[in-house]
Formats: structure tokens, sequence, C-alpha cells
């Protein structure tokens, strides 16, 4: 007697669990969470890669009196500021880094663009230095400059 009420029993749970089993079962949702929303203006290291390379090869373009190509270019930039760029880059010795990059989701970098020039004023050379600054934000895939600075 007590063999077949534990059996029944055992058989009971058995059938509750794997019915219990069937009906959870599981859906296909897609889930965009808020990190990975706001993820999407973070700068990745390929986007940081491709900010200095730009750099270099402008700089190296402009300088040869080669046309650059601003329409293939990871940065966005209005007409002012490719003039400016053209203005600068010919006429000065520029080197340019980005900033720290230890942020594990920078939505902003700052580009520094250090030029020096040497001038020969009344027989004697001046040697200047300015400091340029670009402050790089990123939105829907495309980078663009959210503000620029000088100082020197």
């Amino acid at each position: 007697m007590k063999k077949t009420i534990i059996h029944t029993l055992i058989l009971f749970v058995v059938f509750a669990c794997k019915q219990e089993k069937n009906q959870i079962g599981t859906k296909i949702i897609n889930i965009t969470s808020k990190a990975v929303i706001e993820n999407s203006n973070c700068f990745t290291k390929q986007d940081i890669d491709k900010i200095s390379n730009h750099y270099k090869s402008l700089e190296k373009a402009i300088k040869s009196g080669a046309i650059y190509d601003f329409s293939n270019s990871p940065i966005v930039y209005s007409e002012k500021d490719i003039e400016w760029l053209k203005k600068m880059l010919s006429k000065n010795i520029c080197k340019g880094s980005l900033n720290d990059f230890s942020d594990k989701c920078p939505e902003t970098l700052t580009y520094n663009i250090d030029c020096s020039k040497v001038q020969i004023i009344d027989g004697e050379e001046q040697f200047s230095e300015q400091d340029y600054w670009d402050v790089l934000a990123k939105k829907n895939g495309k980078i663009f400059i959210l503000e620029s600075g000088s100082a020197g």
C-alpha cells in the first residue's frame, strides 16, 4: 500500500513538473537595452584608429599639394573647417594627437593639433607655437566637430 502511494506521488510529481515545463516554453524577442542605445554614440578603438590615420593622411596630402577628398573623410566637416585646415596645415609644422582614451565609452574625443612656425622678421628668426583642438562627437555613426578652439 505504501509503495503504491509513493509511486502514485512520484508519477504525479513527474507529470506535474513535466506539464509546467511545457507551459513555460521560450520566445525569441529583440531586446534593446539602454546601454546598447547609449553605446551607439561612444567612440570605439576602430574609430580612434580611423581618426588618427585620417589626420595623418590629411596633413600629408595638404603638405604635398595634393587634393584631399573630404567626401571620404570619417569626420563630417563644414566648408569653413575645410578651408581652415588647408590654410593651417599648409603653412605650419603640425603634430596631432588624440586625448587619453581611458574611458570605456567616451562620447567625445579631443584631437589636439600643435603647430609651430618659424618666420624671419627684420632679419631675425621668430618662433611661434599655436595649439588647436577639435572636440569630436559621434551621432548616428557619423563623427563631427562639436567645438573647436585655439591657444598660443
